[in-house]
């Protein structure tokens, strides 16, 4: 999968916005913080954590050997 700047630069700031509302931080200054809007943040948040559950579902019904 190839990159560009952009989405470099986009997935550091999500990075960093997953940690900052994990630790208790508002919306509001996560949106500060990263330069997002709220929208744009509120869209990339619930597709990341879509994603993941998505995944975590997944991997449950794999069996263990």
């Amino acid at each position: 999968m190839r990159l560009n700047l952009k989405d470099i630069v986009l997935q550091s700031k999500l990075e960093m916005a997953k940690t900052l509302y994990a630790n208790g931080v508002s919306l509001y200054y996560i949106s500060l913080a990263t330069g997002l809007s709220w929208r744009a943040l509120m869209t990339e948040l619930t597709f990341i954590a879509s994603h993941e559950i998505i995944r975590q579902k997944t991997d449950a019904r794999k069996p263990r050997v």
